[in-house]
């Protein structure tokens, strides 16, 4: 598996790359997950130590942890979370 510039964490040259758009992925968590009946516990931008959003939630009676990659339109869905 050959990984993108940048992937795996922040690099000298991290401005330069794409980035989804933290806000609009943000709205569309709170949306869609209040449309499920559940609820967003904690939204997490990146920083300095990860280069990831983290949504925390809540649904269908489970907590799930939502992972979308700063600079790629990644994203990984987590039982938990371990820093």
């Amino acid at each position: 598996m050959i990984l993108q510039k940048g992937i795996t964490g922040k690099t000298q040259n991290s401005n330069d790359l794409p980035k989804p758009d933290g806000k609009d992925f943000k709205r569309l968590c709170y949306t869609l997950i209040a449309q499920l009946g559940g609820s967003v516990k904690a939204f997490t931008q990146p920083q300095i130590d990860t280069n990831y959003f983290h949504v925390d939630l809540e649904v269908f009676n489970k907590r799930l942890h939502l992972l979308l990659n700063e600079n790629y339109p990644y994203l990984a869905v987590a039982s938990e979370v371990d820093f």
